[in-house]
């Protein structure tokens, strides 16, 4: 487990209805919630795991990236939790 905190990174779940955000954080007593928040996602937008509408995803993903609530998020390093019936994993780098 401890290699999983050498890099900050936050969790991102997306469902048909909801995006949820948490933020770890490793201290002296173990692993704290450090930051969190959650936006619904408009009717449509997402069905049975498809993306139907990509524009309005990422402006619902913005817009609960900046409502967090405790730490901020400064990082681009993300794990990504997607509807089962979409699942892959990959690695990933995007820039700042």
């Amino acid at each position: 487990m401890s290699n999983l905190f050498k890099q900050a990174a936050f969790g991102l779940d997306l469902s048909d209805l909801s995006i949820k955000i948490a933020r770890l954080k490793k201290e002296r007593e173990g692993i704290v919630l450090a930051g969190y928040g959650r936006e619904e996602i408009p009717e449509g937008v997402i069905v049975n795991g498809e993306i139907k509408s990509e524009d309005s995803l990422v402006s619902a993903i913005q817009k609960s990236l900046k409502s967090i609530k405790g730490l901020s998020l400064k990082t681009n390093q993300c794990v990504v939790s997607l509807p089962e019936v979409e699942a892959f994993s990959e690695l990933s780098n995007y820039p700042k």
